[in-house]
């Protein structure tokens, strides 16, 4: 099912967002007769991204620089980012998820910072960093 559209100028989006609601759609609950563009959106956007470069030229660079920390120093910061980011930013929800003291959490991200030398206070580098979360998921 695509958005509404007011005339036929729409219709040939409306064709394009139905037919890439259907796939996903049918891929991952098939017990439904419709499907809306609106749940797959995001992953729609996603995956045309990645039809011309490989994830890892879309992602944040920072977050790869702490990917490639982690590797070489068996530490778990990037997984203590994407608390961070999923926990909307906030130091006591991620305490409180990843069983942490408030003051560790801190020196981690303060660690991170050092590392990636991200601006999480962008809200174009926070945008960035949860997209690229997003495409090292999928």
């Amino acid at each position: 099912m695509s958005a509404l559209f007011q005339d036929f100028g729409g219709l040939h989006a409306a064709y394009l967002e139905a037919d890439a609601a259907l796939t996903p759609g049918n891929t991952e609950d098939n017990m439904f007769w419709y499907y809306d563009f609106r749940d797959y959106a995001l992953d729609y956007m996603l995956g045309r991204c990645q039809e011309e470069l490989d994830k890892t030229h879309l992602c944040c660079p920072g977050l790869i620089r702490l990917m490639e920390y982690d590797a070489a120093h068996g530490t778990e910061y990037t997984a203590a980012l994407r608390t961070f980011v999923e926990e909307k930013y906030s130091v006591t929800h991620t305490a409180d998820k990843l069983f942490v003291h408030r003051t560790t959490l801190l020196k981690h991200l303060k660690k991170i910072d050092d590392i990636t030398n991200l601006d999480l206070d962008d809200w174009n580098t926070r945008l960035h960093l949860a997209l690229s979360f997003q495409f090292l998921a999928g």
